[in-house]
């Protein structure tokens, strides 16, 4: 990974509450992506007591395998796992796993009953360039039209990633959020 030192200057969870921006959308490019969603991590994890990561790349245990490789405390993340299945991953304490990726509507329900139980202060939804695998783009918008609704009805910070200048992006993802945060 490289330096993180140009990305410490930047801290998007100050800007996204300076802002009053509570639905966050975060774009990287490609090529940082990696070590943006490390960045960006380490700092919910200093900041809140508790965030939902939404895991739709990874499995979660490969997620806090990098988070301990990075001094990131892995004990203030909540996952909510929907990578695509390599093994027979059970939920547990730390995560909830869903069958796929393609399942938004159990994703959906899942968050929504992790907000009502207020198991996190800030959520992680890495990242919607892969939802856009498994859908098209007018089930991603109506999910992430879901979530969004959820969020609003509380107090809870949301930072959605997706990569700049992917086609799938449409004006519709930009009207659903507060702020568009650019790393």
């Amino acid at each position: 990974m490289k330096d993180e030192s140009a990305f410490q200057s930047f801290d998007i969870v100050d800007l996204a509450r300076t802002q009053n921006s509570q639905i966050n959308l975060v774009l990287f490019t490609k090529e940082e992506y990696q070590q943006q969603r490390i960045v960006l991590a380490r700092k919910l994890s200093n900041m809140f007591k508790t965030t939902c990561y939404v895991t739709i790349n990874k499995p979660y245990h490969k997620i806090l395998d990098e988070f301990r490789k990075y001094n990131i405390d892995g004990d203030r993340f909540f996952f909510l796992d929907a990578s695509p299945r390599e093994d027979e991953r059970q939920s547990s304490a730390q995560a909830v796993t869903i069958g796929s990726p393609s399942d938004v509507t159990s994703i959906g329900i899942e968050l929504g009953r992790l907000l009502r139980e207020e198991r996190f202060d800030a959520c992680l939804v890495d990242s919607i360039d892969t939802l856009g695998l498994y859908h098209d783009w007018n089930v991603v918008l109506r999910f992430l039209h879901s979530i969004v609704s959820k969020f609003r009805m509380g107090d809870n910070l949301l930072f959605l990633l997706t990569s700049q200048g992917d086609p799938g992006l449409s004006k519709e993802i930009f009207m659903l959020v507060d702020g568009i945060l650019e790393l």
